[in-house]
């Protein structure tokens, strides 16, 4: 099934808004990159969610369609790291280093990279971030899976 565009068109205008935040946001700010992240993980959470119950997906048959192509792999990861920051949960808003939070300024360098993490209750999505999205920079498995989700028809951007 298709999601209706009244279902969609405000979840996609949320992520591109939060997907702009995440753009523009001052790298050297403490709070304005991993406020812009969590904004961009809930709004792909509510966007996923609808993809999900318009394929009639069982957690098992998305990991199986997610887990066809690297899009699909890091979306399906970054839903997973979405779910720490509220069951957990997970601190975004904090800059401690390395494996304290799935993301932060590395001391290797500038910027933000995703860090460390693993969601105990989903193997094969912690994999997937693993090998997706840990040490990237963080901008850059954001756009990955937001383009995965434009080519999802049962959710194509309007």
């Amino acid at each position: 099934m298709v999601a209706p565009a009244s279902v969609l068109i405000a979840r996609w205008r949320r992520l591109d808004a939060a997907m702009s935040r995440a753009r523009a946001a001052d790298v050297g700010s403490a709070t304005e990159m991993p406020d812009a992240v969590v904004a961009v993980l809930h709004a792909t959470y509510d966007l996923w969610e609808v993809w999900r119950r318009e394929a009639q997906l069982s957690r098992k048959a998305q990991n199986e369609r997610a887990g066809r192509d690297g899009g699909g792999q890091t979306a399906a990861a970054l839903i997973s790291a979405r779910g720490g920051t509220t069951h957990e949960p997970v601190d975004f808003a904090r800059n401690e280093g390395f494996g304290r939070q799935p993301f932060g300024v590395t001391p290797l360098g500038g910027g933000w990279y995703w860090q460390a993490y693993v969601d105990d209750r989903e193997k094969v999505r912690a994999g997937w971030y693993a090998s997706r999205v840990r040490w990237k920079p963080v901008l850059l498995p954001l756009e990955v899976a937001h383009e995965w989700l434009a080519s999802q028809p049962e959710i194509a951007h309007p």
